[in-house]
């Protein structure tokens, strides 16, 4: 079952979002799960479960050994982190959206 997911608008994006959007997630591994061990009783495929620090996004990455190959990435977004459409032409945001809300929301902050 797949969980609904709701947006907001740009200007409503917590900040701690919109780091995210703009910079990139900060990945933290947090443990393994779903280790699958082949015959001769050696890993052949296991999860990593991520999180990112600042916005408590979750990554799955199920990797094949001993190749290391990614097999499949799977992300869990937090409540509030994916944005409506709303740029140009109703696209979905790029980063350079993202930075410019993050810009002038530090130009309020300076002229406070």
């Amino acid at each position: 079952m797949t969980k609904k997911v709701t947006r907001v608008t740009l200007v409503n994006l917590m900040d701690k979002f919109l780091d995210c959007h703009c910079f990139g997630h900060n990945w933290r591994w947090t443990k393994d799960k779903d280790i699958l061990w082949g015959r001769s009783k050696a890993v052949v495929q296991y999860t990593e479960v991520l999180r990112c620090s600042r916005c408590t996004m979750k990554r799955l990455d199920t990797i094949a050994v001993p190749s290391m190959d990614l097999v499949k990435r799977h992300y869990d977004p937090p409540e509030g982190y994916y944005v409506e459409r709303g740029g140009e032409e109703g696209r979905p945001h790029n980063r350079r959206d993202f930075k410019r809300e993050a810009f002038a929301r530090r130009q309020k902050r300076w002229a406070a």
